[in-house]
């Protein structure tokens, strides 16, 4: 797609996990920056969120994107209520990374392997969102919302 991403340690004093910009060497090029000291399910998911940010914000209105969208955990607030287009980001992030169909498909593998092996009882929800997240290299919290969303588990 052509745009740049950096995994440079950046001691910021927002705390940022991620950020989108336009490249100071080039602006006609993306940058993409993720913090590499997270671990690799929360740089795998600010990825996606940055990319959300590219194709939800800045792609429809390129000529008007001028300021960087930095995203720290004041601004990404796991349920996004507090600002629309960082929720926007999380849905998409969630979305690519957790596609409806791939959670549908190993959700009936994950339990109908967990009956086999344990005497066709039922998996906890705590053990259920633990091996999803496992699968899909994303964190527990991201799963759990994203299983909600897709109404897969309650509350």
């Amino acid at each position: 797609m052509g745009f740049i991403v950096k995994r440079e340690v950046d001691l910021r004093e927002d705390d940022a996990s991620g950020e989108i910009k336009l490249s100071p060497r080039d602006n006609k090029k993306i940058e993409i920056w993720v913090d590499p000291l997270n671990v690799i399910n929360r740089q795998r998911f600010t990825m996606a969120h940055e990319l959300g940010h590219l194709v939800k914000d800045i792609l429809p209105d390129f000529k008007n994107f001028h300021d960087p969208i930095i995203d720290t955990p004041k601004t990404l607030k796991r349920d996004g209520a507090s600002n629309p287009k960082e929720y926007a980001a999380n849905r998409f992030a969630a979305r690519l990374l957790m596609p409806k169909f791939s959670i549908i498909k190993e959700s009936r593998a994950i339990i109908d392997e967990y009956k086999e092996n344990n005497n066709n009882n039922m998996i906890s929800i705590i053990d259920f969102t633990s091996l999803m997240a496992e699968r899909f290299v994303v964190s527990e919290i991201a799963m759990k919302i994203r299983l909600k969303t897709l109404k897969i588990i309650k509350g």
